[in-house]
């Protein structure tokens, strides 16, 4: 296997785990993918800068969670739990804790994405579209960390400034970014299906998030604006090997139509990370480590009696 072909496998695995919302799991992989392009490419390569992009998203969806979690250890903390513990002082304590953990992750996630930022314009240039969205996400990054009272040093500040222009009146004109709204760049294989076609037509995915997706296909003139689809794409398995995939299926309509690329614009009618899986699922061997929730929502689709004969001695 070249370098080009392992990196694009191990974004590809970045993705497909942080669309279905395994962030923890989507650090290595990402990680990995930003070591092997430095290594490989030149560190201002194009490449180094999509890993450095995909890092800090992951490092920012993983601080979102940790956010949420520390809300939760602060109202627990002030109003004791559902149980009729009394008020702890120590929840508030882990409370803050988690918040700075999850200050900690975003200071490193505007770092990347600062470095991603000053490469991308060096190619691409100022007013390229993906230039913008990562200065978008910046100023949001930035805000957030802020708001939170983890502000960035002064010389960080300008740091940002120097590298992005300034960052705050150069996104005026553009909606604010979340990592729900921000797409991956990536291809996996997809299908398109509504009520007026025989069978599914096939494509390949450009851009990926959770709220919608560029598809690629021969055949776009199938279909129009406000088309509603069903939609199937195929990522790397979260819990097999590396070369197998899973589906994941659900409605979208669609949004954009652009014949000289032959792209489908499609927004999804629910989260990405909501769509059914298609197809068989399995457990890593790491299980131990992961939160039984995560596992319950594999039983969704699965009767009891396929559940145990597929796995008579359960997840553990």
């Amino acid at each position: 296997m070249d370098y080009v072909e392992k990196w694009r496998q191990l974004n590809a695995r970045v993705i497909a785990f942080h669309q279905q919302g395994w962030y923890v799991a989507a650090v290595k992989p990402a990680e990995q993918a930003l070591e092997l392009a430095t290594n490989t490419f030149g560190s201002d390569d194009l490449r180094v800068a999509e890993s450095q992009k995909n890092l800090a998203l992951v490092y920012y969806s993983q601080a979102n969670s940790v956010e949420a979690a520390a809300g939760h250890e602060k109202q627990k903390g002030a109003h004791g739990d559902p149980r009729g513990e009394r008020p702890n002082s120590t929840k508030s304590i882990h409370s803050l804790v988690l918040k700075r953990l999850a200050s900690n992750k975003r200071a490193m996630a505007n770092s990347l994405l600062e470095q991603a930022v000053a490469i991308k314009e060096k190619h691409l240039g100022v007013d390229h579209p993906e230039v913008a969205e990562c200065r978008r996400l910046l100023k949001t990054m930035f805000e957030r960390q802020s708001a939170d009272g983890g502000s960035l040093a002064e010389n960080n500040r300008a740091a940002i400034t120097a590298s992005s222009g300034d960052v705050r009146s150069s996104c005026e004109n553009f909606g604010e970014p979340f990592p729900e709204q921000v797409r991956f760049q990536q291809e996996f294989a997809a299908e398109l299906s509504k009520s007026d076609l025989n069978a599914a037509i096939k494509g390949m995915t450009i851009s990926i998030g959770q709220q919608g997706a560029f598809i690629k296909t021969r055949q776009w003139q199938d279909f129009n604006l406000n088309d509603q689809v069903e939609v199937s794409i195929f990522l790397p398995s979260v819990f097999r090997e590396p070369n197998a995939v899973v589906g994941m299926s659900g409605s979208a309509v669609v949004t954009g139509i652009d014949p000289d690329n032959e792209l489908i614009n499609i927004e999804f009618a629910r989260s990405f990370r909501r769509f059914k899986k298609v197809g068989e699922v399995g457990v890593p061997a790491e299980s131990r480590y992961k939160k039984i929730a995560h596992y319950v929502t594999l039983l969704d689709d699965i009767c009891l009696k396929e559940f145990l004969q597929k796995y008579p001695n359960g997840f553990f």
